[in-house]
């Protein structure tokens, strides 16, 4: 099986803000800016899945069952993958969300922070390579659809 790289295109552009806002460090005084800059890019991340989901995705899945119905089990799976990786982010937005408030109100003493920020910080970075990784799968399985040998000689 020969391994695709995926497409350069908005999705993975997104991730690449994501991770880059994931990946500064924390200046004491401006958690609060940190934690609605990474909402903003994880909100914008999240949009631009959903999109490539309900439009490239689809169509792949398509491509790939159609070339090649033996892979309906591979795409189910890709499918259940989408979905989880929705999840994921819903869980970090929601993480987001508690945190905001908590942020406000202890004010200096940014240290009671430490660990959820870093727990955030943790699954955000894992969720951007779920969802890197599974582009690669996508167009890994597309290009194994065409290329895939069936066993049918001359």
């Amino acid at each position: 099986m020969e391994t695709a790289k995926p497409q350069d295109n908005e999705l993975l552009e997104h991730l690449e803000s994501l991770e880059r806002s994931l990946d500064v460090p924390l200046v004491p005084g401006e958690v609060g800016q940190w934690l609605e800059t990474v909402q903003s890019e994880l909100e914008s991340t999240e949009r631009a899945l959903r999109a490539c989901i309900d439009s490239k995705h689809s169509k792949e899945f398509q491509q790939i069952g159609n070339e090649d119905p033996g892979l309906f089990g591979r795409v189910r799976e890709m499918q259940q993958t989408d979905q989880e990786n929705l999840q994921r982010s819903a869980v970090l937005l929601a993480r987001l969300a508690k945190l905001k408030p908590l942020a406000d109100a202890v004010g200096a003493d940014e240290k009671q922070l430490e660990k959820p920020i870093e727990n955030v910080v943790k699954h955000g970075l894992e969720f951007v390579t779920e969802v890197r990784k599974q582009e690669t799968v996508i167009d890994t399985w597309l290009l194994e659809a065409y290329d895939r040998d069936r066993g049918v000689g001359d």
